[in-house]
């Protein structure tokens, strides 16, 4: 059975910012309709959006075109996986990373490192200028420090042995912060750490040799190390699991239960992507399971509070078209005005949020975007906890 389950990250920008351009944007448009002021849609882009649908593209597909005049929408295509999205070189950018294009995914990790913390690629420390090392040798507590002498402390603590260290120098030299970019350096720091037994150091040591960064490309080394790492629970490696057993890659066979079992494993550790995957499988009903809107409708909203951008515009679609519920315009603008301002990339997302305004009220497009400013606010908080929390530069936020 063909697959096509998507592998992007969802990464996110300054939520804040853009909720609040997207707000005036909504109140101008309101007020133009009660002043008898109209709005035009372009002629190409009639069609509302259903649920998004996970393909093999390096963005995630634009939602399922329904006719406006059908609001039931049709199930979601079959997943289809795709290699994990790799260890960057570093660009930048902040749409989800493209399948096997390792400069996308590190960028995003850069540029939402101070809002909303990206949660497909937890491990990726802050590299936004200055690199937070905590405890610091001499200190009390953590301080802000260069890059430089991020790299100085680093490789003092990982010659100590430190694994987490190891890792932090090997994302600093993969990126290119601080110094120039060396990929056999990072992929010797995060051979390192395998060796020592951690299970990040493992992951991304596998993704090293699956790409070939600093390594020779070596399939089966690739995967020896992703089951190592999915041996420790890892909630990156079960999903990159479960993507391998979904395609038949690395010369394993396709096996859906083995997808749906390691997709569970993730989700339980709350790895966005996964609960992404299994909302879209409950939507249409493959991999052997019975189409559930509201199982559907769960994965996604856990994902989408986790700050995966797509499922966001799932839920804003799911909300609008009324699927297994009644139609709550309120709540699917809040999660549009989300998903625009988290990055997604959609060609349709105007046209569905005309159709979502059209009937609105100024007060209820008022009470939308307040409930995201507070969402984005709340989302924000917790990832500045997790980011002054010690080591949590190194360790996946769960």
């Amino acid at each position: 059975m063909e697959t096509n389950i998507q592998t992007a990250k969802s990464n996110l920008p300054k939520i804040v910012i853009a909720l609040v351009a997207v707000a005036i944007v909504l109140i101008v448009l309101v007020v133009m309709k009660f002043s008898g002021g109209e709005t035009t849609t372009p002629a190409t882009q009639t069609a509302e959006a259903t649920p998004a649908t996970a393909t093999a593209a390096a963005t995630p597909a634009a939602p399922a075109a329904a006719p406006a005049a059908t609001p039931e929408a049709t199930p979601a295509a079959t997943p289809a996986a795709t290699p994990a999205a790799t260890p960057a070189a570093g660009s930048e950018g902040d749409k989800p990373a493209s399948n096997g294009t390792a400069q996308a995914a590190e960028a995003q990790d850069a540029q939402s490192s101070d809002t909303l913390v990206a949660q497909a690629n937890p491990a990726a420390p802050a590299e936004s200028g200055g690199v937070s090392v905590n405890p610091l040798a001499g200190t009390s507590g953590p301080r802000e420090v260069t890059p430089q002498e991020a790299i100085e402390i680093l490789t003092e603590k990982a010659n100590e042995g430190d694994a987490v260290a190891m890792l932090s120098l090997a994302r600093l030299y993969q990126n290119g912060v601080g110094t120039r970019i060396n990929h056999t350096k990072s992929a010797e720091l995060f051979a390192k750490a395998a060796e020592a037994g951690n299970a990040e150091g493992q992951f991304y040591l596998g993704q090293a040799y699956e790409i070939g960064l600093g390594f020779l490309v070596d399939d089966a080394k690739a995967w020896e190390n992703y089951q190592k790492a999915a041996a420790q629970n890892l909630p990156e490696a079960n999903y990159r699991l479960a993507m391998v057993y979904a395609e038949g890659t690395f010369g394993e066979k396709q096996d859906e239960k083995k997808t749906l079992e390691y997709l569970k494993k993730a989700d339980e550790s709350d790895f966005p992507m996964a609960a992404h995957v299994l909302g879209q499988i409950y939507m249409e009903g493959s991999f052997g399971e019975t189409r559930d809107q509201d199982k559907a409708l769960e994965y996604y909203l856990k994902a989408a509070n986790l700050g995966n951008a797509e499922s966001m515009m799932n839920v804003g679609a799911i909300y609008h078209q009324g699927l297994g519920r009644p139609i709550d315009e309120v709540q699917a603008l809040k999660w549009l005005n989300l998903a625009r301002a988290s990055g997604y990339p959609n060609q349709d997302w105007n046209t569905l949020l005309t159709n979502v305004t059209k009937n609105m009220t100024e007060e209820q497009v008022k009470q939308a975007t307040e409930e995201a400013l507070a969402w984005a606010d709340e989302f924000n908080s917790r990832a500045q906890q997790r980011t002054a929390a010690p080591g949590s530069g190194n360790a996946s936020p769960q």
